[in-house]
């Protein structure tokens, strides 16, 4: 995926939490796009998007483009629309 298309899916997943609870971490790509509460870290990527960048992160979820259903702590970027 290129960066100005997942830099667009990171903003679109922040829009509707950009607040106290939501730190938006574009300035640690190694350690995930989104610090949720403190505690819940997510990754935004496409469909081939792997743990590599916060496999060693606790509470760690991927929020990916162009699936359907997630499955463990993979969740479709739609669902995140769903919070609008």
């Amino acid at each position: 995926m290129n960066d100005k298309l997942n830099n667009i899916l990171q903003r679109l997943v922040a829009l509707p939490k950009e607040n106290e609870w939501v730190e938006f971490k574009h300035n640690h790509p190694t350690s995930g796009d989104f610090l949720v509460d403190k505690k819940y870290t997510f990754e935004v990527g496409g469909k081939g998007k792997s743990f590599d960048q916060i496999k060693d992160l606790p509470n760690s979820y991927l929020a990916i483009d162009n699936i359907e259903i997630g499955r463990k702590n993979r969740i479709p970027l739609w669902v995140f629309g769903m919070m609008y």
